[in-house]
């Protein structure tokens, strides 16, 4: 929860000196891999609690949504280092585009369509 909340607040942050993963990466890509590796760890964690399995799950459909936002973002962040050059340079970029308004349909679509493809 707290790397999907830094990757939302990566213009926030890099402006005040905040160092958080998002605001010293190189390539967005490895960002990805990285958010998806802990999210995925933590399903696999989630279900290793002693807790009725079933409930795990319900907690996981109720999260998880929430959890693929973070995918949205780092897609914008992919085209916009594809735009750069395949430089990802905070310093080039202005706050609106590095700010990402999960209220737009084409955003809270992108965000279902990762619910469904990644199965989560």
């Amino acid at each position: 929860m707290q790397l999907e909340n830094d990757i939302f607040d990566i213009h926030k942050d890099f402006k005040g000196g905040i160092v958080t993963l998002p605001t010293i990466l190189v390539e967005v890509n490895k960002l990805y891999k990285l958010y998806k590796q802990q999210i995925n760890y933590f399903i696999k964690l989630s279900y290793k609690i002693d807790y009725p399995r079933n409930r795990i799950s319900q907690f996981l459909d109720r999260i998880v949504p929430v959890l693929n936002r973070g995918f949205v973002c780092l897609d914008s962040y992919q085209q916009l280092e594809s735009n750069n050059n395949g430089v990802f340079d905070m310093n080039t970029f202005t706050r609106k585009q590095l700010i990402c308004d999960m209220e737009k349909l084409s955003n809270l679509y992108m965000t279902v369509k990762y619910q469904v493809v990644n199965g989560y």
